[in-house]
């Protein structure tokens, strides 16, 4: 009897998935402007949506059945105020009566983009069978929720569609949150499917455009299930230091509650962010009150803010069907990867002998730290051996340390350092955190570079060669090596 999973493969169609952070107040204005750029270029609302979100980035741009090699965003040419971009190339999987993704299927004004992490204890045991079943699970959800593979860290996006925040809430507490995954009979252990998640809500621009008034376009926000009370709404605000006292009053102009002179709903903060804000609800009951809101303040306090990070919190209702069990034990997982031990005396003769041997050190405790979290060790094993071989080179070298070997430690530290900074963009904090260094790959292709790296091991082993390097990417006429490094 074939095996089912195998029915499922990935089917043509490239998704890239475009997150754009813009300057605060100018979120509507640089969505309407991609939308025109892309019209002028003949495009059509079958290649590619445009979402506002909520959170560190503004604007999420769709492009469906996208090209490899040349990015149809880019040809777009200058787009003013956005300040980070971070892109996902994403798959989609299929078999002859169903594909998991279709950009019309994203057809109400709600979204939410929920990045997923698969538990790497289930990779490691049963590889893109465990994303295969996956697939399987969420084909044969009522609530057509849609998926793609990515390339990056994390290894699934799953989309839904819905035309109210209940629903919207309702689908993905119910659909994401009881995820498990099963191995062999009743006797088996369970696993938690997802390591890490990350979801995002969006809306289509004209949730948001007070110039768009539809039917369609009105999102309510409550429901006999989902009370105001229930729901809180939250921005926290970034700015210069000498424009604190003015971005309060703005604040408090816009959303006090009516404590004058300090509302109990806006608190200064310490920390990455200055202000935090609860909007008040009293006045709301449509979802587009909300982003009118907090767009009206953006638009005011637009020459002094920095940033804004707007959340949607909520209580667990009657409508939340899926209730963990308070007394499950969860065992704390730890990483099971030794750490590179370097005492205290190696390490007093290594500082002290020479500037290359002394940051040898450093990196290898700056290494210990990836692959102490449990959370993002897996997209840091690849480099193990070779952080090994470095400390082993530098350890052994003594006062009579040649050029040579100088130069080399210098190089490996350089490839190690790339690597390292190569594997990070691929980590939740990509998506978490909106970085704003970040170079042409956008979220990092982690699940490439363990794939190049899985036919370079077993090419190398077939020949009886140990390898104990790592793969680099960039822009190479053709593949080349520096020590044990792949380029």
């Amino acid at each position: 009897m074939p095996d089912r999973q195998l029915e499922y493969r990935v089917v043509d169609g490239i998704l890239r998935m475009i997150l754009i952070k813009t300057l605060p107040g100018r979120e509507l204005e640089v969505g309407r402007f991609i939308e025109d750029k892309c019209r002028d270029k003949g495009l059509t609302g079958s290649d590619y949506k445009i979402f506002r979100i909520l959170g560190d980035y503004d604007l999420a741009f769709l492009n469906d059945n996208a090209s490899l090699r040349a990015d149809m965003f880019v040809k777009l040419g200058t787009i003013p105020y956005i300040t980070a971009t971070s892109e996902y190339l994403c798959y989609k999987w299929g078999n002859d009566d169903y594909c998991s993704f279709d950009l019309g299927g994203l057809s109400d004004p709600l979204v939410s983009i929920c990045f997923l992490k698969i538990n790497p204890r289930i990779t490691k045991k049963d590889g893109i069978r465990s994303e295969i079943e996956f697939v399987k699970y969420l084909s044969e959800s009522k609530n057509k929720l849609q998926i793609v593979g990515t390339l990056g860290w994390f290894e699934i996006v799953i989309f839904a569609s819905k035309g109210s925040m209940y629903s919207l809430l309702n689908d993905v507490h119910n659909e994401l949150m009881p995820l498990v995954y099963h191995y062999g009979d009743a006797e088996s252990e369970y696993y938690g499917f997802p390591e890490k998640t990350l979801s995002l809500i969006g809306h289509e621009l004209d949730v948001s455009d007070r110039e768009v008034n539809t039917k369609r376009s009105k999102v309510p926000m409550f429901h006999s299930l989902l009370r105001k009370e229930d729901v809180a709404v939250d921005v926290t605000l970034s700015c210069r230091p000498r424009a604190m006292t003015k971005l309060y009053k703005y604040a408090s102009a816009h959303f006090g509650d009516g404590g004058e002179p300090t509302p109990e709903n806006i608190r200064m903060l310490y920390g990455p962010r200055d202000i935090f804000v609860q909007v008040p609800l009293e006045n709301h009951s449509e979802f587009n009150d909300i982003i009118y809101a907090l767009d009206d303040f953006r638009k005011e306090a637009r020459s002094i803010l920095v940033k804004t990070h707007t959340h949607i919190q909520y209580r667990k209702g009657e409508f939340l069907g899926y209730v963990t069990d308070p007394d499950e034990v969860i065992e704390e997982v730890s990483p099971d990867i030794p750490l590179f031990k370097i005492d205290s005396d190696q390490a007093k003769v290594m500082v002290e002998l020479s500037t290359e041997t002394a940051e040898v050190v450093s990196a290898v405790y700056r290494y210990n730290n990836y692959i102490e979290n449990a959370l993002i060790s897996d997209a840091f094993l690849d480099l193990l051996k070779f952080v090994w071989m470095t400390k082993g080179i530098a350890a052994s070298a003594d006062r009579s340390l040649s050029i040579e070997t100088r130069q080399r430690i210098v190089d490996r530290l350089r490839i190690l350092r790339e690597g390292i900074e190569q594997r990070s963009q691929g980590v939740y904090v990509g998506v978490d955190e909106s970085p704003f260094a970040l170079n042409a790959t956008g979220l990092g292709l982690g699940r490439a570079l363990k794939g190049i790296e899985g036919y370079v091991h077993n090419l190398l082993t077939g020949l009886g060669i140990e390898w104990l390097g790592f793969i680099l990417y960039g822009s190479h006429s053709k593949y080349e090596h520096l020590e044990e490094a792949l380029i």
